[in-house]
């Protein structure tokens, strides 16, 4: 509002000076540079709404961030079960080497202890998805055998 106040302020101003000129030529560059201020007025405000729409933009996109980091961590059923005792170890297991990196041990008896506990912890952690999956599977097919029976009963 104060812009186009403004402009109109120095639109009268040139209007009321070249009143008093009798020279054509000074109406036609006053003219002129009149209709460039407006045009500069006009792309100022272009760029002004561009603007509060991109900021708009980005506050909602914040708000989206915001509210998406809000959310609790979904579990997928593609994660293999976990066991805490084997969490707990791969815990130790990584504290015992972050004491041992951050020291700047070089004890080679160390390392190699740290290294077969990571092969161990390993080998525990795959035998114990193997069983898990093996868990699974028994429960499916007592869950099938469940259903022919229970069909078959019904069939009589």
């Amino acid at each position: 509002m104060k812009k186009k106040k403004d402009l109109e302020e120095i639109t009268e101003r040139l209007r009321k000076s070249n009143a008093g000129s009798q020279d054509g030529s000074d109406d036609k560059e006053d003219e002129s540079r009149l209709g460039q201020l407006v045009g500069y007025q006009a792309r100022l405000r272009e760029e002004e709404n561009r603007a509060n729409g991109l900021f708009i933009s980005l506050k909602d996109v914040k708000s989206r961030i915001a509210v998406y980091e809000k959310l609790p961590n979904k579990v997928s059923h593609t994660t293999p079960p976990r066991n805490d005792k084997l969490v707990e170890l791969e815990n130790k297991i990584n504290e015992l080497n972050k004491i041992y990196v951050d020291n700047g041990s070089s004890d080679k008896t160390l390392a190699n202890t740290i290294s077969k506990l990571r092969d161990q912890l390993k080998v525990k952690k795959t035998r114990f998805e193997l069983e898990s999956k093996m868990q699974i599977n028994r429960i499916m097919k007592l869950k099938q055998n469940h259903r022919r029976s229970f069909l078959q009963k019904a069939k009589k």
